[in-house]
């Protein structure tokens, strides 16, 4: 049950309708812009009586130049992100069903026919002996789901994968 090998899945099914999300990186511009202005403004703040305004702006200048600077390497450097459903210009949502070992054949039959609807109206437990791995979009116009059963440590496919579409 390895979600990142689902999502490379995806991606060579559907090249025109499922891409690779990456998260925007105006955020953390704007935060290691802020930041560093904080800094600079600096030697404005030394001529004032009370120094207490310009530790504040060097803490939190320097707080949000690192915070910014880190989280925007990150997504810089980040390959990864939830699959991107190009007919809704959202990412896709990624849920993982927990069943009983006893719902196993209604949860087989239901992942095989397509009916997420109904899955998803079934009982779910916290210890799951049945999992499902769901991709959907909004509206589930788009469903992409597998089964698995949890035995000798590991996750095993009990279905193929699912594509409703």
């Amino acid at each position: 049950m390895n979600k990142d090998k689902f999502c490379e899945e995806l991606y060579s099914q559907f090249p025109e309708i499922i891409v690779p999300g990456k998260r925007g990186v105006l955020v953390p511009i704007s935060m290691l812009v802020v930041g560093v202005a904080l800094l600079f403004c600096d030697t404005a703040f030394a001529n004032m009586e009370t120094e207490i305004v310009r530790y504040a702006s060097i803490l939190i200048g320097t707080t949000l130049s690192l915070i910014g600077l880190t989280v925007l390497v990150v997504r810089l450097c980040n390959k990864r992100g939830l699959p991107y459903y190009v007919r809704t210009n959202k990412p896709l949502k990624f849920t993982e069903m927990s069943f009983s070992k006893e719902q196993m054949s209604k949860v087989k039959d239901l992942v095989d026919k397509g009916d997420i609807s109904a899955l998803r109206s079934m009982q779910q437990y916290p210890v799951s002996a049945v999992a499902v791995m769901v991709f959907s979009a909004d509206n589930d116009e788009f469903v992409a789901m597998q089964a698995f059963t949890y035995a000798e440590l590991d996750y095993h496919p009990i279905t193929d994968k699912v594509y409703v579409n």
